[in-house]
């Protein structure tokens, strides 16, 4: 999945490991309408479950999944991951 084309980046997340993802990533959460987010893993691996069917996606070091707006979630992480999350608003 892609970001559409217009949204513009409203923030990021500071960098988390495994010992500083806030529980709130760790447990069912979603975006709002019209916004979107992109998971970076910088280190190790993040697994993102979508709750709607329970598939869980394995993100490694370098990748990025873009996660679309209301979809419910949550987030595994390795003992050794890192991770940034990048934060869009569709315009309009």
């Amino acid at each position: 999945m892609q970001l559409p084309d217009d949204v513009v980046q409203t923030g990021s997340s500071p960098e988390f490991d495994a010992g500083s993802v806030p529980e709130a990533l760790r447990t069912r959460h979603a975006t709002a309408e019209g916004h979107w987010g992109v998971l970076h893993v910088l280190a190790g691996e993040v697994t993102w479950v979508d709750l709607r069917d329970d598939t869980a996606t394995r993100i490694l070091t370098g990748a990025r999944h873009v996660i679309a707006p209301g979809v419910p979630h949550r987030i595994e992480v390795s003992p050794d991951a890192r991770l940034r999350i990048d934060f869009f608003k569709e315009r309009g």
